[in-house]
């Protein structure tokens, strides 16, 4: 589950961010990742202070520690 300091809208696009992210495989590179999220969200959605590869960072380096993202 993603949480932090920033905005998106519609809000409701926190849930598609944590519904792509489920299932993803464990090695799955941050540029599958970032790609999956952004065609997940399509332009309709803003985000403020997060990107798609900021995210995909996160969760690379959640999954296998800070050095690895």
């Amino acid at each position: 589950q993603i949480s932090g300091d920033f905005f998106l809208e519609p809000d409701s696009a926190l849930g598609t961010i944590n519904r792509v992210l489920e299932g993803q495989l464990e090695d799955a590179g941050a540029d599958e990742l970032s790609d999956a999220l952004r065609h997940a969200l399509g332009a309709s959605v803003t985000m403020y202070g997060i990107s798609p590869e900021a995210v995909a960072v996160a969760v690379r380096r959640a999954v296998h520690g800070n050095a690895e993202a």
